[in-house]
């Protein structure tokens, strides 16, 4: 259940907005659906609950949904259908409610069809006194189609008035446009912005991208368009070390969230020269205090900072980043972050008795912690030739990985794939040459194994032995 792509955009949320989710799903008015509220039940329990079962299968998600009912795949993701229908409404709404001139042009143009020239005049009224009040939103052509009266003509005589307001509303819209570039990235949505090709040639007069603002969200625009045109990013780059200082933290966390986003999924893609510049964008981040929420910086964002560090072996930094940002991960889960962090740096050091002394300080309530530890403890053992316990470790896990439910099939293969190459390397000889290249070959070839990139250099070393 957990690898659909409406699950991992909702697992991108914070609880409130969870919430908020939740309440819009209740509503009536939006979802009649009795079946639909009780799979959201499931997904919000499963991603707020302290032990997240990650990995929840879809016949188990159905036996909760329909208690002995045989499981019907059509049935069940058509529930995912309609739930990811509801979230681009949710969505939709939520880009509504950003945007009060939005409200009030719509409201001006149910009212026009109403013939009540006093509820007309109220209408207009509010909508002057809100333009006048809050120099946001507007733009020419949004105030004509309104309405046609002296308070465009009054905005129209002061120059300096309109560009502002232009240029602010082009900011906002870019900035809803990103949102929703960033949720199509994560999951097939249908939501759209209007009036985005008005904005885009509104772009081409110069005087707009000449704005550090402007050209910085345009370019964030292009790395979400064209991923492909590593050019955008450069770009964007730039113009972060020109001027994002001069942005409320609040905007640079969303630029260096954008940029390292970027970065993440060239990583991905195995692009080596992306490496430094994740870390190089962790590290900035860090050093401008840009990514604590609260007085807090949550596990995952505390997670993948290290894992970018180590990544370009920055160990000293990293070991310096642990001991003075572990105050800042909430103390129920400090412990655990912490340790487990600091086992991955001793790994990547090659310390592996380090590496057991730490793992020996984890709770193992979290199945994700279960399954990062076993993995770097086979690495450990491995590296120091511990065999028979390593063996023993290798069943234990099978069995483990074996009996989990909250696993889906595709995670549990590779991890059965990381057992049994494993148990391969304990058992070949140096010079079965043939078995060895057989095996070398396999493992290349399948996408579907944990720690590849160990086992690749286990190989070749069984290769070099004589």
């Amino acid at each position: 259940m957990m690898e659909r792509k409406i699950i991992k955009v909702l697992e991108h949320l914070e609880t409130e907005e969870l919430l908020q989710f939740r309440t819009f799903i209740y509503s009536p008015y939006f979802n009649v659906n009795q079946e639909i509220i009780n799979l959201f039940d499931i997904i919000y329990i499963t991603l707020t609950q302290e032990k997240k079962q990650m990995e929840m299968g879809d016949e188990y998600v159905w036996q909760l949904l329909f208690p002995g009912l045989p499981f019907d795949s059509k049935k069940f993701n058509r529930l995912f259908y309609i739930t990811g229908s509801l979230f681009d409404r949710f969505i939709s709404q939520q880009e509504y409610e950003k945007i009060p001139l939005y409200q009030h042009k719509i409201k001006g143009d149910v009212i026009q069809k109403v013939p009540n020239k006093s509820l007309q005049k109220k209408v207009h009224n509010e909508t002057s006194a809100y333009i006048q009040k809050n120099d946001t939103y507007s733009v020419e052509d949004m105030v004509h189609t309104y309405f046609n009266t002296n308070i465009f003509r009054n905005l129209k005589g002061n120059k300096d008035a309109v560009r502002h307001l232009n240029t602010y509303y082009v900011l906002e819209k870019l900035n809803s446009y990103i949102s929703i570039l960033s949720l199509k990235k994560m999951y097939k949505t249908d939501v759209h912005l209007h009036f985005m090709d008005y904005i885009f040639e509104m772009l081409l007069d110069r005087k707009y991208m000449n704005h550090p603002s402007i050209n910085i969200f345009m370019n964030i625009t292009n790395t979400l368009l064209d991923e492909n045109e590593d050019i955008h990013y450069y770009t964007l780059r730039k113009l972060m070390i020109e001027h994002v200082d001069k942005f409320k933290i609040e905007v640079q966390k969303e630029i260096y969230s954008t940029a390292i986003s970027y970065c993440i999924n060239k990583v991905n893609q195995t692009i080596v020269e992306f490496y430094d510049e994740t870390f190089d964008l962790f590290k900035e981040s860090v050093e401008k205090n840009v990514l604590l929420e609260n007085n807090e910086i949550s596990v995952p964002v505390f997670r993948n900072i290290i894992i970018a560090a180590l990544r370009v072996k920055q160990y000293a930094w990293v070991e310096n980043f642990i001991e003075n940002y572990k105050i800042y991960v909430h103390p129920k889960y400090r412990d655990n972050a912490v340790y487990f962090s600091l086992a991955r740096l001793e790994i990547n050091r090659e310390n592996y008795d380090k590496v057991l002394e730490y793992l020996q300080l984890i709770n193992y309530e979290d199945v994700w912690y279960q399954l990062g530890a076993k993995t770097m403890q086979i690495t450990a053992y491995y590296e120091l030739k511990e065999f028979d316990a390593l063996e023993s470790l290798l069943n234990a896990y099978k069995m483990f990985i074996t009996r989990e439910k909250s696993l889906s099939k595709e995670r549990k293969k590779a991890y059965f794939n990381l057992i049994k190459y494993t148990k391969k390397l304990l058992y070949i000889l140096p010079d079965e040459k043939a078995k060895i290249a057989k095996m070398r070959k396999e493992i290349e070839e399948n996408n579907t194994v944990v720690t590849k990139t160990w086992l690749l250099e286990k190989v070749d070393e069984l290769k070099t032995r004589r």
